[in-house]
């Protein structure tokens, strides 16, 4: 289930200028408890025992309700002089977006095959090896949030009947270099990449376009 809200306000101007700004902010909540408590989810998923565990302030595994996570966009556009129009938009993003149950900062740790430790026996469900994420997902977002600013500036030119439009636009002006997704792989060797960003937003660049009509 994917609980949210939209909250959007758009100011209108004379000479076409607008201001607009929106807020979104969804959470999601996961429940597989009836299915742990008929045996269903143990019996056709492998690993199920972890979705089965009881922690120790009586929460359960099975059931997850994740943090509400906001996304603010601006946006707006205003005639300057000469007749250019010039128009920016700004967003603001909470967090990494490394997808999954829910995109947050993950930290999923190998442990060692089962033939390497003192116990004897494969791990439950006959694994050699068991992966376990030692944050709760969609509990932590890190750190980096995107700030990422877009603006455009365009001027419609006539000459004998021919309709020509320039323009020139500025992405991500900020030069932002932000971490969308990162290595959740968790080691405490020294060469862990753990937090690494595996993906980061474009650099600033520019782009200079023409179009003719006639």
């Amino acid at each position: 289930m994917r609980p949210g809200f939209d909250l959007t306000s758009v100011a209108r101007f004379s000479h076409g200028a607008f201001f607009s700004a929106g807020i979104n902010a969804q959470k999601r909540i996961f429940d597989q408890c009836n299915l742990v408590s008929h045996g269903i989810l143990s019996a056709v998923v492998t690993g199920a025992t972890e979705v089965a565990e009881v922690f120790p302030d009586g929460s359960q595994a099975c059931h997850q309700d994740l943090p509400y996570r906001p996304d603010l966009k601006l946006l707006g556009s205003y005639t300057l002089p000469y007749d250019v129009q010039f128009s920016g938009t700004f967003q603001f993003t909470r967090g990494v977006q490394n997808g999954g149950a829910a995109p947050s900062v993950l930290a999923t740790w190998a442990t060692a095959p089962a033939s390497a430790t003192t116990l004897g026996r494969p791990y439950s469900a006959n694994l050699t090896t068991k992966s376990i994420n030692l944050m709760a997902v969609g509990q932590n977002y890190g750190n980096d949030n995107l700030k990422q600013l877009d603006l455009s500036f365009s001027k419609r030119v006539k000459v004998q009947g021919y309709r020509f439009r320039v323009s020139f636009d500025a992405y991500n002006v900020f030069n932002s270099d932000w971490p969308f997704t990162v290595n959740s792989a968790f080691s405490n060797v020294a060469s862990s990449n753990w937090m690494r960003p595996t993906n980061v937003l474009q650099n600033r660049f520019y782009k200079i376009g023409m179009q003719f009509d006639f």
